[in-house]
């Protein structure tokens, strides 16, 4: 649950123009210093951070104008312990003026098991699911990650759901296909379970033999698998609909990475996040019509 240390190296070449294209330097080395430094302080708004608390005209300004949108998007580089941090206290600042939901990166089915470890037990519960072999959730195994969720799901009221999951799912495959193994289904579809199970076992076997990362499950597992077993229950519920369908993009994005369509594989990743998105949002529009995420 402790963050690990990252490098900053490319971050400073960038803020001294290393990596700036030559003419990109020309042109600001031709722009007269008294403007340039007039623009520049025009256009800042300094956060604060005391260790403890943010403040400062730039956390003003992001809270000013969340209450005036619907929607609050908060870039995240990973690794930053300042970044969940902030995300908590703005959630909390804008929960005043209707926000509700928290869309991450993570998959639909493992937000809500996220969500429900939160209602059902708090801080605690949620580091226990992470930190279990099987369900540990990629980045929210991390102190500040939990803590942002927990921090948001205290400052909401009731217990309606607060995670949306966007993203494919990376490490808690187990979990997914422990959840179907208890869902009556086919003699069919049991069987197309049994065969996908045998896989993701196999896989992660490997890993934990060689530590590769191609090794893990959703990387080097087949999608041809997880569709046969999509085929063979078309009577599935909703649950494991949901599941299904994570497994499947999941398993097709990531082949079409590792054959070296990188393009393919981030286009399909983005519809993916795109309908993730927008499925939860208009279930919102019907019920909450002044719904803010």
């Amino acid at each position: 649950m402790h963050r690990r240390s990252f490098l900053a190296q490319a971050a400073a070449s960038v803020v001294g123009g290393a990596l700036l294209p030559a003419a990109s330097r020309a042109s600001a080395d031709a722009a007269p210093p008294e403007q340039l430094r007039t623009a520049i302080a025009a256009a800042r708004y300094p956060l604060e951070f005391d260790g403890k608390r943010f403040s400062g005209p730039g956390l003003d300004l992001m809270i000013e104008r969340g209450r005036a949108a619907q929607a609050f998007l908060l870039g995240e580089e990973h690794g930053i312990a300042e970044n969940p941090k902030l995300a908590a206290t703005l959630f909390k600042a804008l929960v005043p003026a209707g926000y509700r939901r928290l869309a991450i990166e993570t998959s639909p089915p493992i937000a809500e098991a996220l969500d429900e470890q939160l209602r059902g037990g708090g801080l605690k519960a949620l580091e226990r699911f992470v930190t279990t072999p099987g369900s540990q959730a990629v980045f929210f195994g991390l102190r500040e990650e939990a803590e942002w969720l927990a921090a948001a799901r205290a400052s909401v009221p009731g217990d309606a759901p607060l995670l949306w999951g966007l993203d494919y799912e990376l490490t808690a495959d187990r979990y997914l296909l422990s959840r179907l193994r208890l869902m009556p289904k086919p003699p069919a579809a049991r069987r197309a379970l049994a065969v996908l199970d045998a896989s993701s076992a196999a896989w992660w076997a490997k890993y934990a033999a060689t530590h590769d990362p191609g090794t893990i499950f959703s990387f080097a597992g087949d999608p041809a698998l997880a569709l046969a077993l999509s085929e063979a229950w078309p009577s599935a519920g909703p649950k494991a609909r949901v599941i299904i369908e994570t497994l499947v993009e999941t398993l097709t994005i990531n082949r079409a990475w590792t054959s070296g369509g990188g393009y393919s594989s981030n286009l399909l990743r983005s519809r993916w996040l795109r309908s993730n998105f927008l499925r939860n949002w208009r279930v919102l529009e019907r019920s909450e019509p002044a719904h803010r995420t």
